[in-house]
């Protein structure tokens, strides 16, 4: 069976032959991985990226004598991973030992982190991981940040905004186009070779001179990514961050309950917003999912145990009583 490979395949294939090191090299790999059709036809190449992948990692791997989980992955947790991202002493450090309980090195010289920093931020009844990680001009973490940031599920860009946020932001835009990543909303279906993501800005440092004033064009110019003030330093803004995160991450909570008793509001489902009762039942289990003839559901005013079908789309903090 013909491969069939598009032409963006090529391109990225191109980008591979020209890479000039691993890290480089590795990106256009997992760009090729990602767009290549699947079928037969390309099965036995799939497994032969595959195989080159594994080994640039092995490779990266020796030469910095590192540990594997540190050097490539962070281990998802909670109901989100956020990834934050910024230049050197834009304080996202700082921001993340405040709506956490990890400690990141905090210092006002640059490069203070050098791995990969989570810690978990407890939203209501649910937590989310944030995490640290090196400035993404640190050319020694580029092998590894690749796939941090790239696997996230959303990112968090942290600016000065004492030191010219626009161009903060303009920066860092290009240098995550660098990594294959654009905001979600501007990736087209042409654009294969790019991965969209959920991006949201957040300009710290509100407690400097001029920063509350240079927020506002800031504001106007960026509003696309919904960008809020905040200062982690005075802990500013701090609850209204909280909030943005939940909100842009788009998670939708809901909650069991079994007939005839109290629904459980202590562990809530998650869920990506639109999904449908069939999507919490599979959440659940899979036979559930196979069996559900139909589910009651418990919610805004409109919605005090009404049996509903299967394609019912929910909304966040909705009871679902499931019959199968």
């Amino acid at each position: 069976m013909p491969a069939n490979l598009t032409p963006q395949y090529y391109e990225a294939e191109k980008n591979y032959r020209q890479a000039k090191n691993p890290s480089e090299k590795i990106l256009a790999l997992e760009t090729m991985l990602a767009i290549m059709p699947k079928h037969k036809g390309t099965d036995k190449l799939r497994a032969d990226l595959r195989r080159k992948i594994s080994q640039l990692k092995e490779d990266t791997l020796k030469k910095s004598g590192g540990k594997r989980g540190q050097l490539f992955d962070v281990i998802r947790s909670g109901a989100g991973q956020v990834v934050l991202i910024g230049f050197p002493n834009s304080g996202k450090s700082q921001l993340v030992g405040r709506l956490t309980q990890a400690k990141p090195d905090v210092g006002e010289y640059p490069y203070t982190t050098h791995s990969p920093v989570p810690g978990m931020m407890e939203y209501q009844d649910i937590k989310i991981q944030l995490v640290d990680i090196p400035s993404i001009l640190d050319e020694s973490a580029r092998g590894w940040l690749i796939n941090v940031v790239r696997n996230a599920d959303a990112l968090l860009m942290v600016v000065d905004l004492s030191d010219e946020p626009e161009t903060q932001t303009a920066l860092l835009l290009e240098e995550l186009e660098k990594y294959k990543i654009k905001p979600d909303w501007t990736v087209n279906a042409e654009e294969v070779v790019f991965l969209g993501k959920k991006m949201m800005i957040v300009g710290n440092k509100l407690d400097a001179a001029a920063a509350a004033k240079n927020f506002l064009p800031f504001q106007e110019k960026f509003s696309a990514f919904h960008p809020i003030a905040v200062s982690a330093a005075q802990g500013k803004n701090l609850e209204s961050l909280r909030n943005a995160i939940f909100t842009f991450l788009k998670i939708t909570r809901a909650y069991t309950k079994t007939p005839g008793k109290e629904p459980d509001l202590k562990h809530p489902v998650i869920l990506k917003k639109g999904s449908t009762v069939l999507d919490f039942a599979a959440e659940i289990h899979k036979d559930f999912a196979e069996k559900l003839q139909y589910a009651r559901i418990w919610g805004s005013e409109k919605y005090k145990g009404q049996r509903v079908q299967r394609d019912h789309l929910l909304e966040d903090g909705d009871i679902i009583e499931l019959h199968i």
